[in-house]
């Protein structure tokens, strides 16, 4: 069997003990923890999980053009808004989490 790649060591870590060269295994290392910090930086700049205790609460498309500072046509019509739209029987609705959220991904850009 070939040695393992770092991709083949994410799937099965298992895998470990058919490496038998330290230079491979410092660079499989290297390679891992190179993306281990990548990945926590990431993290970094996703928002926090949603809290499902607290329930969601939908407001008009005039409030949520307001909270988005957009207007009613663009919450209306905008593929960017499709997540904060919610159907309430024949009442378009749009969703606080969502709209949080969005204005959460597009901070500071």
């Amino acid at each position: 069997m070939s040695a393992p790649t770092a991709a083949d060591l994410i799937v099965d870590p298992h895998r470990v003990k058919d490496l038998d060269n330290p230079a491979a295994c410092a660079a499989i290392l290297a390679a891992l923890t190179t993306t281990a910090a990548a990945v926590a930086a990431h993290l970094q700049t996703l928002p926090p999980p949603e809290s499902t205790t607290e329930p969601d609460h939908f407001v008009t498309a005039e409030d949520a053009a307001r909270q988005l500072c957009m207007s009613v046509d663009w919450v209306k019509r905008s593929d960017a808004a499709s997540p904060m739209r919610v159907m309430l029987g024949t009442d378009l609705r749009f969703s606080s989490r969502q709209i949080a959220r969005y204005i959460e991904r597009h901070r500071n850009k």
